[in-house]
């Protein structure tokens, strides 16, 4: 128990009472008693007990009965709950308590088996105060938790039954498999849903399997002969489903193209397909190319099962047509134009030729036209079948407005319009000229309509933008009274006052009302006049009260008041807390500005408290301290802190403090007069780390010693306390207290403090500055007037190992701080000693820019450098383009210039010299596209990568755009090598070279050589992006796919193949040959070699076509790479060869070196190796791993069964066999580890086997 859901306060823990399921022993239970925290109470196992403050009746549990607020008398409901110094309430602080008792479930009935049970616990904690005698609770109902379980009693005879489904609806070959629970023997019997028993096996002593099922319910019954039980379970074999065909088509778009057929089943694994249609066609693929239109049927079959046929209709081809009716449109600018594609195309895309972005879907698209503008349709029918056209659109007449203003105008200004063509003109203004000229105030725009020769209109407008003052700015009108001043401000360009002044901003203080302008001249050099009056009124007679700054205390309230002209103006009470100005408000409503203020100084009020003694015994004086600030008087005319009273009777004594503002506080003490005895007489003796205090003992007088704070020390005797282990310097407070036996005490204070460490000087001494490359500098340090006992040690960066020498280089530059730390006697004093530490210019800090013409050397400056000089060793001479930068013009590309910088230095590091090279960056290559095609009498763009390139030229010029360009359009009438030479200002000339391939494919993507490819190797040959692909190949190949594609190549892939690709209009097509070499032929092969552990064998193999050879593993092999090598192996083990031919086709073979026992030999870790055993008594197999067969020498005669059990202990493969030689088959298995187990009338032996594929 730890707490509950009680408050922070808690209640104590009075009880825990048990619930018990019924599916416990209660003769059992055995309860462990509690021990208590408090000696006034104990616990105890109850039956039941009735609370005394609700009369609720609790139990059974534990309880607990105390004497503590109630009775001891064996009834826990009178008392309260466990309590003492041990234990706290039922809170936050609680501490673990635990309940223990011991407890049995009921037994099982040996009639039935199951749910026997209930074995749930519920436990609820209670405060005193719900089942105690307490008065109040935080929680009345407790605390309740629950374990819950139950009795589970299992059934001996329960038997295992397993069904095995039949494969088809219409085949019976499902199974049962019964096992009979407990010991044997069993008698089965199996019926089925009409009752018919179809099964019965008497005597059984183990499984039972009964074959050749049809898929239904079957009742199992299991009659247990040794225990007279019967058991009957009900069971189902299922059936697997027949599988359900479908199918569907993709039509070409151009007839007599291959039409291609998906068939799909459900379930897929494991299906053949089965194609039947026109004109005799029939398949075994999944998806075949099949001709004609027509119907075809497809069946699927699955498991030995067989779908429904499912038919499948294809549809005549149709070719898909989308056509404009003219190539050419003119329209008018601004009016929309509408286009129209007609044809038997069911959707409709339009694209911008220019920017190759969708602009409409549809029949027609509507524009506003643009000239010259191209514009293409693509249509698309229900087949998939696409086709396109364009259009181009020409826009004759397009005339242009322009006006003669260059930016901003200033108003007034006159601005000439003109429009560059048309026949009539209408404008805005009323004009009908094609030349207007305007004088606009403010920005506006001036709009035209224009009618061309073609009867064409167009709406033009020019905007006229005038500068507009409204962006500028002039302080608003002010009011203020005789003599003050107020500024007056503008913006929004240069400003100059009629004041004669310039600028934004000027002061003024004008005796009459005036008004001010500014002149503003804009950024765009117009003047523009602002203007601000300032209102001047008589300066009102105003009188403060107090005149200006007033004083008071913290507390204290001060009235202000303001009258105007002898008449109250404003008042108010204020009590500050600290000092405050206040501002007469109001001014503006008498034209003024300010009026005045006031500052009222609050002065601190001083705090005063008395101290001391209140009981004071016989004539003694009484030592009264008053804490606080500023000047005190006491009630006895004393003046000082502290006063020493001797009253002859109990009095009362009071102090004033006032400080230096005069404000007073006060506080009082009573003093009450008793007799005391004398103050014992405190010694002290001080020594380093040790303090003795000592005393004079009057054996009438009771002492008690108390030291505030620590360290405490003991006592050697009743009159002497030591104090050790001290800090130098560190003071003992001791208190001794002598009280007479009429109760008065008496106390001294005694202070006493160790010595400290002042005495001891240290004097430490180093160069003030040392450069980096120094090497180790010795550190000096003495200590004065210590003993000599000490120890002393450097710390701080760059002290080595040794702590008293200082590397400047691993301190790195800087200034560092060294301490040393002298320890004597518990005394540790230090000094510290500043060193700087100056780092001279290195190589490594010289940076270099470069160019192909320039190179430019940078380095940091060093504080203590005061110049460099700079000497070239290498290439041309240059010029300082700053305090730490050299620059070298006129390189050629790759120059490399060496110098040697001097750095003269004034501090410890001296002149330093240095050198750095740096290289002129060579020509960026010039890198141009990929050879491309296109279409008899159509044009690719050819594009250069531009960037660090200014010049170009294209070669031949014939078909370009453009020679001087980095991206011509081409237009070959046949397949041409373009070159372009690029050159830059930095001397740079580059070259690249582009094929275009007129109605042919390029190389790069059909080669033309052939395509050599390995048996089983996966080809993937694609044509370039385009709108239809088609593939011819033997064997009527046929396939619309981009890319030729196998998975698995196979000599009959091999032969010519032609690529076909239509694309904007065009087809182009190309040959291409696959070849395949011929396979590897392995003649012969060394398959099984005998040897003993660690003896030389050969391993041999003759291969037609091989040029390279690796048998692995090969740290066990003289020559891994040769066709005949030897070896040894300590054990069996499986060699793989790999062979290699002229063209990287590879072949595999495995060979085994099986080791007979011929005596034992140290085993290596070598893969695929089986597990040492006795000489002669285990099993002798190969290969291991195996993939297909296992063969296994025996090492008895006689009759013998070999199992193959896999790791669940099921037997997967078994042989009986009376030879010593045996063949077992893995084939159909798992991949994975199987026990390989041979039963002999001499005993069993087992081994691992690995199963591969």
């Amino acid at each position: 128990v730890t707490r509950w859901n009680a408050s922070a306060t808690g209640e104590l823990i009075h009880a825990l009472e048990l619930d018990f399921g019924d599916g416990w022993d209660m003769q059992s239970f055995s309860p462990t008693i509690p021990s208590s925290c408090s000696i006034t109470g104990q616990w105890g196992w109850y039956d039941s007990w009735v609370s005394s403050s609700n009369g609720n009746t609790f139990g059974p549990g534990f309880a607990y009965d105390s004497a503590n607020f109630g009775f001891l008398d064996g009834n826990p409901g009178n008392n309260r709950g466990m309590g003492g110094a041990a234990c706290s309430n039922i809170g936050i602080s609680a501490p673990n308590f635990s309940f223990c008792w011991t407890i049995a479930p009921e037994a099982c009935s040996p009639e039935t088996f199951g749910h026997q049970g209930d074995l749930s616990v519920t436990v609820r904690m209670l405060g005193d105060g719900a089942s105690g005698s307490w008065g109040y609770t935080d929680c009345l109902d407790g605390t309740t938790d629950s374990f819950q379980a139950s009795l589970y009693c299992p059934d001996p005879l329960a038997p295992t039954v397993t069904a095995t489904d039949a494969g088809c609806s219409n085949t019976c070959n499902g199974s049962i498999t019964i096992t009979g629970g407990g010991s044997g023997p069993w008698n089965y019997l199996v019926g089925d849903s009409e009752g018919t028993t179809i099964y019965q096996s008497f005597g059984a002593t183990g499984t039972d399997t009964v074959p050749d099922l049809c898929a239904g319910v079957y009742n199992v019954v299991i009659y247990s002969i040794s225990a007279g039980e019967t058991r009957n379970l009900q069971v189902s074999v299922g059936a697997g489903l027949a599988p359900q065909a479908s199918a569907t088509y993709e039509l070409p778009c151009i007839a007599g193209e291959p039409i291609y057929l998906f068939g799909s089943s459900n379930p897929s694994a494991g299906v053949t397909y089965s194609w039947t249609g026109p004109n005799g066609f029939t398949s075994d693929k999944q998806a075949p190319l099949a001709v004609l239109p027509g119907t075809y049927t497809l069946i699927v079959s699955a498991n030995g099962c067989s779908s429904l046929p499912f038919m499948l209709e294809v549809p005549p081809i149709e070719d898909a047509v989308v056509s404009v009716a003219e190539d050419t449109i003119n329209a008018c600018a601004g009016e929309l134009l509408t286009i129209t594609a007609t044809g038997n195309a069911t959707s409709f895309t339009w694209y911008d030729v220019a920017t190759t972005q969708s602009i409409g879907t549809g029949p027609t698209l509507t524009i506003a036209p643009e000239d010259g503008a191209v514009y293409r349709v693509t249509g698309m029918n229900d087949a998939g079948c696409s086709g396109f056209d364009e259009v181009t659109v020409i826009v004759p007449f397009t005339p242009v407005i322009e006006a003669d203003a260059n930016g901003v105008v200033c108003p007034g200004t006159d601005v000439m319009i003109t429009v560059s063509d048309g026949e009539s003109f209408s404008w805005s203004t009323g004009d009908s000229t094609a030349t207007i000229l305007v004088s606009p105030t403010n920005t506006d725009i001036y709009y035209v309509t224009v009618t061309g020769s073609n009867g064409c209109v167009a709406h033009l407008s020019a905007t006229v933008q005038v500068s507009n003052p409204a962006s500028l700015f002039i302080s608003p009108d002010v009011s203020i009274c005789e003599g003050e001043t107020v500024s007056l401000f503008a913006s929004g360009g240069v400003v100059e006052w009629n004041t004669g002044d310039f600028g934004p901003t000027i002061t003024v203080s004008p005796a009459d009302t005036t008004t001010y302008e500014a002149t503003i001249r804009d950024n765009h050099g117009c003047e523009h006049v602002l203007a601000t009056t300032v209102s001047v009124s008589p300066m009102p007679d105003v009188v403060l009260s107090p005149e200006d700054t007033v004083t008071i205390c913290q507390g204290q309230s001060v009235s202000l008041q303001a009258f105007v002209a002898d008449t109250l103006f404003w008042d108010t009470l204020v009590s500050p807390l600290q000092n405050t100005d206040y501002i007469v408000p109001g001014a503006s409503t008498l034209g003024c500005l300010s009026l005045g203020g006031y500052t009222v100084l609050t002065n601190p009020a001083p705090q005063v408290a008395i101290s001391g003694d209140t009981l004071i015994c016989g004539t003694d004086s009484l030592l009264l301290t008053a804490t606080g600030a500023g000047d005190l008087l006491w009630s006895t005319g004393d003046t000082t802190s502290s006063i020493y009273v001797v009253p002859a009777d109990t009095s009362v004594y009071s102090v004033t403090a006032t400080n230096a503002y005069g404000c007073q506080a006060s506080d009082s003490i009573e003093v009450i007069q008793a007799e005391a005895p004398a103050p014992p007489q405190v010694d002290c003796q001080a020594s380093l780390g040790s303090i003795v205090f000592s005393w004079v003992i009057d054996t009438s007088l009771a002492y008690v010693v108390t030291v505030p704070g620590t360290p405490a020390g003991v006592f050697t005797g009743s009159s002497q306390y030591i104090v050790t282990g001290l800090a130098p310097g560190q003071s003992v407070t001791l208190e001794l207290t002598a009280t007479n036996d009429a109760g008065c005490s008496t106390t001294t204070q005694a202070v006493c403090t160790a010595p400290d460490c002042s005495i001891l000087e240290i004097v430490t001494g180093a160069p003030d500055v040392i450069c980096t490359d120094f090497g180790l500098l010795a550190l000096f340090a003495t200590v004065n007037n210590g003993g000599g006992s000490g120890i002393g040690a450097w710390s701080g960066p760059g002290v080595g190992p040794a702590a008293g020498t200082f590397d400047p280089a691993a301190a790195g530059p800087g200034t560092h701080e060294l301490i040393y730390v002298y320890s004597e006697a518990g005394c540790n004093v230090s000094d510290t000693l500043t060193i700087t530490v100056e780092q001279p210019l290195d190589a490594s800090m010289v940076d270099c820019e470069s160019g192909p013409s320039s190179v430019t050397f940078t380095w940091p400056v060093m504080p203590q450098d005061t110049a460099y000089e700079v000497t070239v060793l290498t290439g041309q001479s240059g010029t300082f383009d700053g305090v730490s930068s050299f620059k070298v013009d006129g390189l050629e590309p790759g120059d490399t210039v060496v110098i040697a910088i001097t750095a003269l230095g004034a501090q410890a590091c001296g002149a330093v010299v240095v050198t750095a090279s740096c290289t002129a960056t060579l020509c960026t290559p010039l890198s141009v596209q990929a050879d491309t095609f296109v279409c008899a009498g159509k044009s690719v763009m050819l594009s250069v990568d531009s960037i660090g390139w200014e010049t170009f030229e294209w070669s031949p010029a014939i078909g370009l755009s453009c020679t001087d360009c980095p991206n011509p359009t081409a237009t070959p009438a046949a397949t041409t090598t373009y070159t372009v030479v690029a050159s830059n200002g930095a001397g740079c000339t580059d070259s690249a070279t582009v094929t275009v391939y007129v109605n042919t494919i390029p190389p790069s993507y059909l080669p033309d050589d052939p395509v050599i490819y390995c048996l089983g190797d996966e080809v993937d040959i694609c044509l370039p992006d385009g709108d239809i692909y088609l593939w011819l190949g033997p064997n009527s190949f046929l396939s619309q796919q981009q890319c030729l594609h196998f998975d698995s190549a196979t000599a009959e892939n091999t032969g010519p193949y032609y690529g076909l690709l239509w694309v904007g209009g065009c087809r182009v097509y190309k040959r291409i040959e696959l070849k395949m070499p011929i396979p590897i032929e392995v003649n012969s092969i060394t398959d099984f070699v005998v040897t003993c552990p660690d003896s030389t064998f050969t391993l041999a193999v003759d291969a037609n076509f091989a040029t390279e050879y690796l048998w692995s593993p090969s740290e066990y092999l003289d020559c891994p790479d040769c066709p005949v090598t030897t070896g040894s192996v300590p054990q069996t083990a499986t060699f793989t060869l790999t062979l290699t031919d002229d063209f990287g086709c590879t072949a595999t073979e495995l060979a085994t070196v099986f080791v007979n026992d011929c005596g034992p030999q140290p085993l290596r870790n070598l893969p695929d190796a089986e597990s040492p055993a006795a000489p002669m008594e285990r099993l002798h197999f190969y290969p291991n791993p195996a993939q297909a067969n296992i063969q296994v020498q025996l090492p008895v005669e006689g009759r013998k069964e070999l199992q193959l059990l896999n790791t669940s202990g099921i037997v997967m493969r078994s042989l009986r066999t009376d030879g010593r030689y045996a063949q077992l088959s893995v084939e159909g298995l798992p991949a994975g580890s199987y026990v390989l187990r041979a039963i002999t009338a001499a005993g069993v032996l087992t081994d691992w086997v690995v199963v591969v594929h």
